[in-house]
């Protein structure tokens, strides 16, 4: 069983959307994470749409600008794939051609020489129109252009099984990073809807990994007399600073997980991020209260000299007691009189 003392404040590694619901027919932008062995970090992006009758006939145009941006890097781009789906029958010559950066429309891969192939679509009527900016390294800006298909076109039907996922979620394109954190776009949607011969919408997204908030260094579980510490040390990632945590705690039953929440603040004093941090509960009973006894072997010797050794100097933290152990005197440091104090009481 876990105890959990704070809720987690921020975690994951899914994606993310945001956009309002926005009509009777389309209900905004969801985006699926892609695992992959090449470690990249891809996401397919969908239209999503709530009844059949509807259709998406193009993106981008105006009067707003279409933009894909990778966020802190730049897409992946395979040197055999274009701006649009790729082709599946190279995937076996060129496996990672499947994970390569693209716009689409219903489409996922499609076989030009073999449209029966398998991860191929039957057909795909996508089309640049003019002023077709091409992906730059890190953006893609439709400003006057955009992609679209024909009004005719089975890819356009957000609920064809042949098209992706054929459940009312059309796939606008896949956007694929090796040094970027996630993706943002401002879209605009042309499409057929029903009791409305054609529609536009303008939808944004996000989407984030995170990243490992805190390192952690060291850390130590210290029983004390009214329940024990558990003292962490690590690097934070907002600032890349080496930060001291401690949490005090009583009860629970032995052999318990209890978990704890950090949460980093910048430099503003605004979150950037938060994590995690658990440890299993110790049984204090079995240590004996002795004073200047460091180990908890119930005596004071050798082991507890070299203990008190290693912490010489300033103490990392002096949020309690327990946190510096060998601060006998409670000056925030271990030195001479606190090494004095333990030969003192050498049993």
């Amino acid at each position: 069983m876990k105890i959990q003392t704070l809720s987690l404040l921020a975690a994951g590694s899914t994606c993310i959307f945001s956009g309002p619901q926005v009509s009777a027919q389309i209900t905004g932008i969801s985006v699926a994470s892609k695992p992959n062995e090449l470690g990249l970090l891809v996401c397919n992006v969908y239209a999503e749409f709530e009844e059949p009758g509807v259709g998406l006939i193009a993106i981008g145009g105006a009067p707003f600008v279409t933009t894909y941006t990778v966020i802190d890097g730049t897409f992946y781009q395979n040197p055999f794939g274009s701006d649009g789906p790729p082709n599946p029958a190279l995937f076996s010559i060129f496996p990672s051609l499947r994970y390569d950066t693209f716009v689409s429309i219903g489409v996922k891969s499609f076989n030009l020489s073999n449209p029966g192939v398998p991860e191929g679509q039957p057909e795909d009527n996508l089309t640049f129109a003019p002023q077709w900016p091409n992906f730059g390294p890190s953006s893609l800006v439709l400003e006057g252009t955009a992609y679209h298909v024909w009004n005719t076109s089975l890819q356009l039907d957000p609920f064809d099984p042949d098209f992706v996922r054929g459940d009312g979620g059309i796939l606008i394109g896949q956007f694929s990073t090796e040094d970027g954190t996630g993706f943002t776009g401002d879209v605009e949607f042309h499409f057929l809807g029903t009791g409305n011969p054609f529609q536009s919408q303008f939808l944004s997204f996000v989407h984030t990994v995170d990243k490992a908030c805190f390192d952690v260094l060291t850390e130590q579980t210290i029983c004390h007399d009214n329940g024990f510490t558990f003292a962490v040390d690590g690097v934070e990632s907002c600032s890349g600073s080496v930060f001291s945590f401690n949490f005090s705690a009583a009860g629970g039953a032995v052999g318990q997980e209890m978990c704890f929440s950090v949460v980093v603040n910048d430099g503003q004093g605004q979150e950037c991020c938060a994590v995690e941090l658990c440890t299993t509960i110790p049984d204090c009973s079995q240590q004996a209260a002795v004073p200047f006894d460091l180990n908890g072997d119930g005596t004071v010797g050798m082991p507890d000299m070299l203990e008190l050794l290693g912490a010489w100097g300033s103490c990392g933290s002096c949020y309690t007691p327990w946190t510096c152990p060998a601060d006998f005197d409670s000056d925030c440091a271990v030195g001479i009189l606190d090494f004095l104090a333990l030969l003192g009481n050498w049993s």
